[in-house]
Formats: structure tokens, sequence, C-alpha cells
């Protein structure tokens, strides 16, 4: 089998941190109320010629240590892609920081607005749909710990993982253990004692950081 129409589904996903403070440790009222995002972004890496990578991007809302299932049944709540590959490829799966949406908005637009300016890609959904697609060369960077849309805006990693493909051989259910690039630390507002006080604190730690269960399927074409 050599050219595929590969399906990638997320069958459920766990993280030990979500890149947060836990609730009861955390100080400050006003960061408790924020509408926070963690987001999965997967990324095929040359999968047919003239495509350098295929990235899909999805917002979600992690919990430390609790486990998140999607339907499979619904290919916009669980899919991440329906691409043709040929031969192999590379599936890589990146798990970011819990941040403020509109910050996860802000790299994507300028990812994705740099793309479509340079006319080397094309996006499909949208930011507001919490699902893009694009091919062509990305700023997502391996072993940095960060995703980057140049300058200061960036997210970190908190979870990570990759796979090789080969079209040959496409398992139906892949299962990533998923490990943070590098030891997040926050300046956050903490008890302490009876006062609250700004301090740094580890919110993930360099290592094992929970697992992703993929859903697969290749159709010959």
């Amino acid at each position: 089998m050599s050219s595929v129409l590969l399906r990638v589904n997320i069958d459920r996903i766990k993280v030990r941190s979500n890149g947060d403070l836990l609730e009861k440790d955390n100080a400050d009222p006003d960061d408790k109320k924020a509408n926070k995002n963690n987001a999965i972004v997967a990324t095929l890496v040359y999968p047919r010629s003239g495509a350098p990578h295929v990235v899909s991007a999805k917002q979600l809302n992690l919990e430390h240590d609790k486990q998140m299932t999607f339907m499979l049944t619904d290919f916009w709540d669980s899919g991440l892609f329906k691409e043709e590959v040929d031969t192999e490829t590379i599936l890589r799966i990146q798990v970011t920081d819990r941040d403020e949406r509109s910050k996860f908005d802000k790299v994507f637009t300028a990812i994705f607005s740099t793309l479509m300016g340079a006319g080397l890609g094309a996006v499909t959904g949208g930011i507001s749909n919490v699902f893009l697609g694009a091919i062509a060369k990305l700023g997502i960077k391996k072993y940095t710990g960060t995703i980057s849309a140049g300058g200061d805006e960036k997210i970190d990693v908190i979870g990570e993982a990759e796979y090789k493909l080969k079209t040959s051989n496409i398992p139906e259910k892949l299962t990533l253990k998923l490990k943070a690039p590098k030891t997040i630390k926050k300046k956050v507002l903490v008890f302490e004692g009876s006062k609250v006080v700004r301090k740094e604190r580890t919110v993930v730690k360099k290592g094992p950081n929970g697992e992703v269960v993929l859903q697969l399927s290749a159709t010959p074409l």
C-alpha cells in the first residue's frame, strides 16, 4: 500500500499536570475565573511530495490527572486529520500549556496569516471553530519546548510525542506517552499561612506527563 487517505482521531487524553497550579494552591481569584485553554497541536511531517507539514490544532480544557474522552463517531469532536499520505510520515503530537484563549488565538492567527499571505498553504475551519489545518513550513519546532509565531508570542509545550507511520502498517489504536520537554515555572499568587504572596512555582516537571490514545484508519487511494 503506497498512498492512503489517513484518518486520525483522538480517543482520549490524560495529563498529570495541565500547566497550571492546583486550584487549592492558587490564591489569585481573577486567575481562577479566567477562561483558560490547553491545545493539542498535531503535525504530519512530509506526508507527501510538496507538503513539508500538515498541521491541525484543537483547544481543550484539560484538568490535572483527569481523563478527557472524545466522540469517535463525530469527526468535528475528535478528528485531527483526513489527509493523503504517500508511503510514510511522522505523526507528532504536542500539548500546550494552559493559557488564555486570546494568547492561543494570537499565536495561531499570526502563523496562518503568514502562510496565507505568502501563498504557502490553505486553512480549513477557523480559529472560532478550534480546528485548524495548513500545508506549509510552520514555526513549530521540536525540542525547544515552545510553539512560536515569532517575537515574544509563544506557547509552552507540556507534553509531546511522535511516531513514524508506514502506510503498509497503520495501527488501529495508537497510545503515545507524552513527555514534557522542559520544566515550566511561573510566578503566581499562593497562600503562605494567612498571607497571599507572589512566588515562583514549578507547574510542570520535565519528563513523563500523561498519554494520548489515537484511533487511526487508512483507505487506499
